[in-house]
């Protein structure tokens, strides 16, 4: 059996090879069917083309009327995936002859049009939205829930590339609320809803519900048989496998999604997925097939004007270079995709190719580049985080009003329960008087009692209830207060740093810009200016990290202790090396669980202070070991530092606690405080024995009924 679905605005096709159950509209579709039947291999992969040459050729014959802006509308949208400028000029004269005729749907699908290629060419945030607007103003008018979906899903779509995904999800998940409200039937946007939450939930971090909409965005496309869906998605389930440490797997996804993607001949997600199949050469260490991808994906995307995906491509590009020690070129590819990025509001990957700019231009020693995209990084992260706080903040709110509201429900109904036991109670008692003369008067003065001890009982209700509604009123200031202050933690430690990077920066430039050679006093002063502010941007990042440690919940996962190790030895290879240093990783449990990013935190810290604390001269060795027992599992941390006196063993762990001058070693003397508060979140203990002169054996205990949680999490 062999049958083809495609649904292009109001063009429909289908064709059953068995059964022959046939519905065509126009002229254009008779023409596909033709090759359908002459070419049935070759259709999925020119269809695309032969259904603009077929439209083209009909709409030249249509005049002026609301079949031709259709068609004119179908031209636009067959060009979304492969020409952005062929797209806007179709929709263009859509809207033309659509105004013309004052033919509201085929303006609002011409509004639509050119939003989506304005995002595809990379206007601003602004210029694209206002576009999309216009469309849904006009589909409210007509009630055309469809059209509304749609832009409510691009809106989202400029919102994630923007980097405010939180607000992308909420409009997504009012398009999916609209599917429900009007009893919609299901279609290929509602495949297209469920891939765009997972990728915004990927840019917040949140892998478990990504995972879990990418998955429902998959399975939709296989069970509808939306070939074109599954091609636009592939190289995310790609990205997951990336995140994961599965590099062949994703490289794999990669490849698959690549053929189906020239099958269907959607190009967009094609060089989307030769970016991802870039990094996930770059991860397992193959630089060069690497960089022949993004070579490849910039030359594409650049001649398509695909403005967002050429950056990307640039992106990778200076990644890899870096790697090769190629700085020029490192730095030639990031200034081209910072410079596509930052004009056109595109916050997300500015912010990560931002970054990279400044730590090329702090290598180089061009202190003032650097601070200026460190800047430029440090607004777009803050813009990123404001916008998730509010959100996290409107959440708890809505939370907040339901627990209050169900909770004076159920008082209500407490209350009227009551109220309904008493009328009977009264009816039955009037009964027994009209029978009984003298038991009525005995029971008029129960009744009577009654009443009173009721009356009593309402006041105390009545109480209980105003009390309870202070409490709320305290509840939601001390709620409200919270999310200040851990505002004002994130604000206030962003702003005492930046003077703190302004003297850094200037410090630098003056050593390299003035000569010392007959005043070395005053290049002391600013060595000792240098080191000061050092020690301080340490401080207030690790005072902002001991401050969010129990407000950040755990995530957790399978973790693999032998990648987390090896990982870290790579983040402290610069210091591994200066130091001589030798990390010895033992025998490991294959796999834990646990919150992966905390649990590497936990490994750092306690490495970085086993290589710190040594005797001058001495290089450090590190031996790693880990054992799985009944009920939890072990990792011992050995080092042949210091070590510390029995008297100071459990004031380690307190709060600014150094035991050695800040000359002898560096450090805010929080480090060993965060690491404990991150085991004692895990349920599980950290201790220390050391021995002076000999060295020092920390130990973490990380209990096994995490594994038992995470499986009622995802029963549930």
């Amino acid at each position: 059996m062999f049958s083809i679905g495609v649904e292009i605005n109001s063009l429909y096709l289908i064709v059953e090879y068995r059964g022959m159950n046939l519905k065509l509209v126009s002229s254009a579709t008779m023409h596909l069917l033709c090759i359908a039947i002459l070419f049935p291999c070759q259709l999925i992969g020119q269809f695309s083309f032969s259904l603009i040459d077929s439209l083209r050729a009909e709409v030249s014959h249509v005049p002026q009327s609301i079949e031709a802006v259709d068609l004119l509308n179908d031209i636009s949208y067959a060009f979304r995936r492969n020409s952005p400028d062929s797209m806007m000029l179709y929709a263009l004269k859509a809207l033309e002859l659509g105004q013309l005729l004052e033919y509201k749907k085929g303006q609002s699908l011409a509004f639509k049009n050119l939003g989506i290629a304005k995002y595809k060419q990379g206007f601003t945030v602004k210029e694209i939205i206002e576009d999309y607007e216009k469309a849904i103003s006009i589909a409210k008018q007509e009630n055309d829930f469809k059209i509304q979906i749609a832009c409510l899903n691009n809106i989202g779509l400029v919102y994630h590339s923007a980097n405010e995904s939180p607000r992308a999800l909420l409009l997504y998940f009012e398009a999916l609320d609209l599917y429900k409200s009007q009893s919609l039937i299901d279609d290929r946007l509602k495949g297209l809803l469920f891939g765009n939450i997972a990728g915004s939930y990927r840019r917040m971090g949140d892998e478990e519900n990504e995972k879990e909409y990418i998955t429902k965005a998959l399975d939709f496309a296989e069970k509808n048989k939306y070939l074109d869906l599954y091609a636009i998605y592939s190289d995310n389930l790609a990205m997951v496998y990336n995140q994961e440490g599965n590099y062949q797997e994703a490289i794999e996804q990669c490849e698959k999604g690549m053929k189906i993607q020239v099958q269907v001949n959607d190009m967009q997600s094609y060089l989307q997925t030769l970016n991802t199949l870039s990094i996930s050469y770059l991860n397992i260490g193959d630089i060069q097939k690497s960089l022949d991808c993004s070579f490849e994906c910039a030359k594409k995307a650049d001649s398509l004007h695909y403005k967002l995906i050429t950056a990307e491509a640039f992106i990778g590009q200076s990644k890899a270079y870096r790697l090769l020690n190629e700085s020029e070129s490192s730095l030639e590819a990031g200034k081209i995709a910072f410079d596509l990025l930052s004009t056109s509001d595109r916050f997300a990957a500015g912010s990560e190719v931002a970054l990279l700019l400044s730590d090329i231009y702090k290598e180089r020693k061009d202190f003032e580049n650097s601070l200026f995209y460190y800047e430029w990084y440090h607004k777009s992260e803050s813009r990123s985080l404001d916008q998730r706080a509010n959100y996290m903040a409107a959440e708890l709110g809505v939370k907040y009003k339901n627990d209050a509201r169900i909770l004076e429900i159920e008082s209500l109904n407490l209350a009227n329960k009551r109220r309904g036991q008493l009328i009977y109670f009264l009816i039955f008692i009037s009964m027994v008087l009209a029978a009984f003369l003298y038991g009525g008067f005995r029971l008029f003065k129960v009744n009577k009692r009654t009443t009173f001890e009721l009356t009593q009982k309402n006041t105390a209700l009545y109480r209980a209830e105003k009390n309870l509604e202070h409490k709320n009123q305290e509840l939601e200031k001390y709620i409200e207060s919270n999310i200040q202050l851990e505002q004002f933690a994130h604000v206030a430690s962003h702003d005492l740093k930046s003077p703190l990077r302004t003297i850094s920066s200037f410090t630098g430039l003056l050593k390299k810009n003035f000569s010392f050679d007959e005043n070395e006093k005053a290049r002391g002063y600013l060595n000792f200016i240098e080191q000061a502010t050092k020690q301080m941007s340490a401080l207030i990042s690790d005072l902002l990290s001991f401050s969010q440690v129990n407000s950040q919940k755990l995530n957790i996962t399978k973790v693999y202790p032998a990648d987390i190790f090896i990982s870290v030895r790579e983040i402290l290879a610069d210091d591994i090396m200066s130091k001589n240093a030798r990390i010895v990783i033992n025998s490991l449990p294959k796999v834990i669980y646990a919150d992966e990013t905390k649990f590497k935190r936990i490994c750092q810290n306690l490495i970085t202070n086993a290589i710190k604390f040594v005797k001058p001269g001495t290089p450090p060795v590190v031996q790693i070991h880990g054992q799985e027992l009944d009920d939890a599992y072990v990792y011992s941390i050995r080092d042949n530092g210091i070590g510390i006196s029995k008297e100071f063993l459990k004031e380690i762990f307190h709060p600014y606690k150094q035991l050695n001058t800040k000359s002898e070693y560096e450090g805010s003397g929080l480090g060993l405080s965060i690491t404990k508060k991150l085991v004692e979140q895990h349920n599980g203990t950290l201790s220390v024995h050391s021995e002076l002169d000999i060295g020092s054996t920390f130990t973490i205990t990380i209990p096994k009924h995490l594994k038992k949680d995470l499986s009622l999490v995802e029963q549930e």
